[in-house]
């Protein structure tokens, strides 16, 4: 097993430190800036780029656009998806430049980005109905809860990518169905999320999820396991861990449209015991 590197333990010993000492936030930004900018090794750059975007504000907006121009792709698209959780119009133009890097990681980080600031930025600018200056305006429709979705993983070892996708759509469908439900827009930043929650009075909730099985189950019929995660939004605060399953006949290990089927079934039981818990049915 290959042993982390020196940096690596220093960087993992010094942010247990410091969120135990809320004075010292500057004093942590400064020293993940200078991590970013001087480690010679690309995994510690990675995770002070990570750890740049989750503590956000003014401060660590500078390096993360400096490390845009790493040597190393992971930290550039580390960097990219940071700038989106931050959430700052200055690193709109860095962030377009990136859009056209070499390598599609980055591209695609960047991209997903830019479409959150822009985001924030028309919510900022546009004006809103029945709503005078410096006013708060009403909450939209029913709304009880502002839900965010996001990236799902697949340890099933089927269709790695698609399944991904399919189940973050399962769940997205199956949480919309709730008329006390609002769905953040995908790839939404924390700091944008938390505008809508105060402004519209909602309770905010974020799920993630993973694909754990999808095998023959008895014959003809496929099985299906997920696992969705429930947080606390914006705050990232693990809030209970929900699992799902289904079967349906299937016409063999091929049968793709058996497996979105099944995987559409089993979000659903798991989303159906989340709606259960908050009251959101």
């Amino acid at each position: 097993m290959r042993r982390p590197s020196f940096f690596a333990l220093i960087f993992v010993s010094v942010a247990m430190v410091f969120p135990a000492i809320a004075s010292a936030q500057d004093a942590r930004l400064a020293f993940l800036g200078r991590m970013l900018k001087g480690s010679g090794e690309y995994r510690v750059r990675v995770q002070a780029a990570l750890s740049l975007g989750e503590i956000g504000g003014r401060g660590a907006v500078s390096p993360l656009v400096e490390a845009l121009g790493d040597e190393h792709p992971a930290v550039r698209t580390a960097a990219a998806a940071a700038l989106g959780r931050v959430g700052d119009a200055s690193a709109v133009e860095p962030l377009e430049a990136l859009s056209r890097d070499a390598n599609a990681g980055a591209r695609s980080a960047a991209r997903r980005s830019l479409r959150s600031l822009r985001s924030a930025l028309a919510e900022a600018q546009a004006p809103q109905e029945g709503a005078g200056e410096g006013e708060t305006p009403a909450p939209v429709g029913r709304a009880r809860f502002y839900i965010g979705v996001g990236d799902m993983g697949n340890r099933s070892g089927v269709r790695e990518n698609e399944l991904k996708g399919v189940l973050k759509r399962a769940i997205r469908d199956a949480l919309g169905r709730s008329g006390s439900v609002r769905i953040a827009p995908d790839g939404e930043s924390p700091q944008v999320s938390e505008r809508a929650i105060k402004r519209d009075r909602l309770d905010g909730y974020f799920l993630t999820g993973s694909v754990l099985k999808m095998q023959p189950g008895a014959p003809g019929m496929l099985h299906a396991e997920v696992s969705v995660m429930v947080l606390t939004n914006p705050g990232r605060d693990l809030r209970m861990m929900l699992n799902g399953s289904a079967d349906i006949s299937s016409n063999g290990p091929n049968d793709t449209s058996a497996q979105d089927e099944v995987l559409q079934h089993a979000a659903a039981s798991a989303v159906r015991r989340f709606a259960s818990q908050i009251g959101a049915q």
